[in-house]
C-alpha cells in the first residue's frame, strides 16, 4: 500500500467506519473524481461503491445517487 493511499484511507474512512458500525442505513456518495484512483465519479463508480463501500467498509445499506 503506498503512503498516499494509506493517509487517504486513514483520514477519510474513519467517520464512515464509525457510522456504519452504528447502523448507518443509507449513504449518498459525492460525485467527486480522484483520477489517480478511478476516472469515474464516486457516485457512479463500481470501485468506490462495490469494492470500497461494500467490500472494505462492509456497508450493506442503501446507496442513493439522487434524493
Amino acid at each position: 500500500m503506498n503512503e498516499i493511499w494509506r493517509v487517504f484511507v486513514q483520514k477519510t474512512w474513519l467517520p464512515f467506519k464509525q457510522l456504519i458500525k452504528e447502523g448507518l442505513e443509507g449513504i449518498m456518495p459525492a460525485h467527486v473524481v480522484y483520477p489517480n484512483i478511478d476516472p469515474n465519479p464516486a457516485g457512479f463508480s463500481p470501485f468506490w461503491i462495490q469494492q470500497i463501500l461494500r467490500g472494505e467498509l462492509n456497508f450493506n445499506g442503501t446507496v442513493s445517487v439522487t434524493i
